[in-house]
């Protein structure tokens, strides 16, 4: 009722809106009506137009994806750990609780590169953000920063804590 009383008053009508294909799924996409009026402002046919929104919005999800995930590892990027960083801080700040960072870094990564190439390079990190991510808890942060380092954000962990885990770490590793 509504969408008719727009159409109706103000000519024309759009929103992005869910279709569903012959198979029963559900589908996003762009709805437009527009009122045609004869010379004496009398309606006399209407005009609609309807588009599949699908790949647009998988492309917007995956440009989404990239600028806050790691391509080879699936792990959080640079920007997505200082947004979550940022988060800790202002959390432990209220809370008094610690905040450890660790940084874990590949030593001679360029020659291993050039001598087994880099699909062999991409594996192996993508490896190590495996072991690194299974070593924290669910609340703790692993993310690649560049070519060879990956930081860990581990809110509530003491000094303590984050030394046991680097120990254990340099085990898995």
């Amino acid at each position: 009722e509504d969408q008719w009383s727009i159409i109706n008053t103000e000519g024309r009508w759009a929103r992005e809106v869910w279709g569903r294909r012959k198979n029963g799924e559900e589908f996003p996409a762009w709805m437009a009506m527009s009122a045609l009026r004869d010379g004496q402002g009398q309606v006399t046919h209407y005009i609609g137009s309807f588009s599949d929104l699908s790949n647009a919005k998988a492309a917007e999800s995956r440009i989404q994806w990239l600028s806050h995930f790691d391509t080879v590892t699936g792990l959080p990027n640079r920007t997505l750990l200082k947004d979550r960083t940022t988060q800790s801080i202002s959390m432990v700040q209220r809370s008094g609780e610690p905040l450890s960072l660790l940084m874990v870094g590949f030593d001679q990564f360029k020659r291993m590169t050039d001598t087994y190439g880099p699909q062999t390079s991409d594996n192996l990190l993508s490896e190590m953000g495996r072991r690194l991510s299974a070593a924290v808890r669910a609340q703790d942060t692993v993310a690649r920063m560049g070519d060879k380092e990956f930081v860990l954000l581990l809110p509530g962990t003491p000094t303590t804590g984050a030394a046991h885990l680097a120990g254990e770490l340099l085990t898995k590793l």
